[in-house]
């Protein structure tokens, strides 16, 4: 019996690696931001806007930025599965404190940095769907309206555009909401394709132990008379032969595979009955073509 016929009835499977990787990608967006933006601040002439109001700021904060998305990757690697609600929060609150402390440093709001945690918001969404979707939605606002507060209240020659600041809050929450209903459809399409295997391999099952309980004798065999599928019924009926799945047919009788060969050639051909065993039991072999092409074999 197949590793899928073996299979309980009615089990149902999920896919473990689809939240795995979604971690990985999680990573890899951490990985290549954190260094794009170190190549950015510390090569020499290529970003004059980044960290321009307080560059030792943002110099440090992207260096823990980079050393965290090491560390990740590290963790990843080591640990097979690392809770996938421990690894999403701190990636969410890492990137929101790292994330408002580079716009600050780069002139708020309008350093276009903030629309990095939209990225972020998204994977949360498809991690951990639901609250805390929203959850991630209304911290990173929280943290884009903090720092044009902070601006305004103690570094006023950062310019602030609470207009703005309040746009981006709301495209975070727009963006958790499409990405939540988005991650409730790949699942819901996860879940209906899992029930159809399960279904596919129940019925395989229950066709295999018809067909192996069955009285009458029933062989498959493939165009090159290789035995595909032999039922107790038909061994015993056969005398017994050492021959099983994946033999040719004629180590199981070379009487039938001869019928057979006769019978590829002459559809109209009727076996006569033949003995598989001296003083044995006659048997009446019958043939039919297995599906509409005539190199897909066949059925005794």
């Amino acid at each position: 019996m197949s590793s899928r016929a073996r299979q309980q009835p009615f089990e149902q499977r999920s896919d473990p690696g689809t939240p795995r990787r979604v971690q990985w990608l999680f990573w890899t967006y951490h990985l290549l931001v954190s260094a794009l933006l170190a190549f950015l601040f510390f090569v020499p002439g290529s970003s004059s806007q980044l960290g321009q109001y307080h560059p030792i700021l943002f110099g440090w904060s992207i260096v823990f930025y980079l050393a965290a998305a090491l560390v990740e990757g590290g963790l990843l690697a080591y640990f097979r599965a690392l809770p996938v609600a421990i690894h999403t929060l701190l990636g969410l609150l890492i990137d929101i404190a790292v994330v408002v402390l580079l716009m600050h440093a780069s002139g708020g709001i309008q350093s276009g940095l903030g629309m990095l945690l939209a990225v972020t918001i998204v994977f949360v969404s498809l991690l951990m769907p639901g609250v805390t979707a929203m959850l991630a939605a209304a911290l990173a606002s929280l943290g884009i309206l903090a720092q044009e507060l902070y601006a305004t209240l103690l570094e006023p020659w950062i310019p602030t555009t609470y207009p703005q600041a309040g746009l981006l809050g709301a495209s975070f929450f727009a963006i958790a909401i499409l990405s939540h209903v988005l991650s409730r459809r790949i699942k819901e399409r996860e879940r209906l394709i899992s029930q159809r295997e399960l279904d596919l391999a129940n019925l395989e099952q229950l066709n295999e132990y018809i067909i192996r309980n069955m009285q009458t004798g029933i062989l498959v065999v493939d165009d090159l008379h290789t035995i595909r599928l032999m039922n107790e019924s038909a061994w015993h009926l056969l005398g017994m032969p050492g021959a099983k799945p994946g033999n040719p047919l004629n180590q199981a009788s070379a009487q039938l595979a001869d019928l057979l060969g006769e019978w590829s050639e002459d559809p109209t051909f009727s076996a006569t009955p033949f003995s598989p065993l001296p003083n044995g039991r006659e048997i009446k072999p019958g043939f039919s073509r297995l599906g509409i092409e005539t190199s897909q074999g066949a059925v005794i």
